[in-house]
């Protein structure tokens, strides 16, 4: 039975660890979740989806009702008898209209058109805060995987430089070697625990800029192996970037609300035209001596007004107000165009870079790889060397110092190649879709 205990008690711990490890997906997938940007630009598209509400409304009738009530008391002197009297007045009144606009050069059609222009391009300013927020993840996330494999070399530094260490120690005592060597040797194994520190200050330091990407309180445990998140794919047919980036979508939403922008005020130029109903009565009582009441019933349906008419309102002169938005409206459609164009430039040259960026790292990650093969032969060769007195310590961390950077270089190397294929095929087909499913 205690066997049985001892033995959960040991697998428990892995468990529960491989429960906490996430991988990429897991990453994008909370960070998106919780991203207060994305979160903002969510409630911005409801806020832009209002406004295409209220814009349809207003091709509706108008419907307005008003009344009022009021009552009078006061005191009144006859002049012929020289009598007071009291008074008490009461009336009371209301009306109802409606009016609709029947034209005002589709200023209104003009405007629902800009307003749902207004909502896609929301929803293309979501994708690009997405967009953003799964880069930062990505890089924060390849950084993290970068600092752990950082730390387990240093680890792995650290244990070859206590071995070759205490080995030293065993041949100083029986006389083989020089104390000289083995102070050497110690002065090395500090140097690769100082870097073994530092390493594991750096994975720390990253796991926190992760947790701050997913606004997570607390660092989480990372699958190491990201091989399979990415299959291999052809680039080769990549020339120019998906009209379907969110970048460029948004630009050319833009310069759409521009367009219907400009032939809103443009209308605002023409004569309104407005169709109107109005309806109205009052009733009236006082106590007043001589006064006749009619009864309430009578007094609403003598004392109606009922009207039915066509506005017509003619823009003479406003001070060129209509003249400069016009204007204006034509220069901002203009800048948005270069400002698009320029952006669709940058794009390019982004892929271009990246493509770039890709060669480069693919070349430094197959040199690299050369050198780590040679380097790790060297190690071990040395190693066996200086067990029987051919080479000198420092020898032995030249060639560490070799190992090591070139094990980084190779490492790096492939997390560039990584990152900058992601960023392609982001390019290529506008979305983090591919990453996501």
């Amino acid at each position: 039975m205690k066997k049985i205990v001892i033995i959960c008690l040991c697998i428990l711990p892995s468990l529960l660890m491989g429960k906490d490890k996430w991988d990429l997906k897991q990453c994008i997938a909370y960070g998106l979740e919780h991203n207060a940007k994305v979160h903002v630009a969510a409630l911005d598209i409801e806020n832009r989806k209002s406004d295409l509400t209220m814009s349809r409304e207003a091709l509706l009738p108008d419907l307005y009702g008003y009344t009022d009530v009021r009552s009078d008391y006061g005191r009144s002197i006859d002049g012929k008898t020289n009598q007071f009297s009291n008074t008490h007045n009461y009336s009371s009144r209301g009306n109802i209209s409606t009016s609709v606009v029947l034209f005002e050069g589709w200023s209104r059609h003009h405007e629902i058109a800009y307003h749902r222009y207004n909502v896609l391009q929301g929803n293309e300013e979501k994708r690009v805060a997405e967009s953003r927020t799964v880069s930062s993840i990505i890089k924060s996330y390849y950084q993290v995987l970068l600092a752990s494999e950082m730390k387990i070399m240093a680890q792995k530094q650290k244990n070859i430089g206590y071995k070759l260490h205490r080995d030293m120690q065993q041949y100083v005592k029986v006389g083989r070697e020089s104390k000289v060597k083995e102070q050497k040797l110690y002065a090395q194994y500090l140097s690769d625990k100082s870097k073994y520190v530092k390493a594991a200050s750096d994975e720390q330091m990253a796991r926190h800029q992760l947790s701050q990407v997913l606004s997570l309180d607390s660092p989480i445990e990372l699958e190491p192996n990201t091989s399979h998140l990415l299959p291999l794919f052809t680039l080769d047919s990549l020339v120019s970037p998906s009209l379907n980036l969110a970048d460029l979508s948004s630009c050319s939403h833009q310069i759409a609300k521009d367009e219907k922008y400009l032939k809103m005020v443009r209308g605002k130029r023409f004569p309104t035209l407005t169709l109107g109903v109005y309806y109205a009565t009052n009733y009236y009582y006082s106590n007043k001596e001589g006064v006749v009441n009619d009864p309430w019933r009578d007094q609403l349906n003598n004392n109606q007004n009922q009207q039915i008419y066509l506005k017509l309102s003619i823009p003479i002169y406003d001070r060129g107000r209509r003249r400069r938005n016009v204007k204006k409206a034509r220069i901002q459609l203009s800048m948005d165009k270069v400002l698009y164009d320029e952006k669709e430039r940058v794009v390019r040259q982004v892929i271009d870079d990246t493509w770039g960026l890709l060669h480069s790292a693919k070349e430094r990650y197959n040199v690299s790889k050369a050198l780590y093969d040679h380097s790790m032969l060297e190690l071990e060769r040395v190693q066996k060397e200086l067990k029987v007195g051919l080479v000198n310590p420092q020898d032995v961390a030249l060639v560490k110092q070799q190992y090591s950077s070139s094990w980084y270089d190779m490492l790096q190397a492939k997390y560039e190649v990584d990152i900058q294929r992601l960023l392609l095929k982001y390019y290529q087909i506008g979305d983090w879709s591919f990453i996501k499913k």
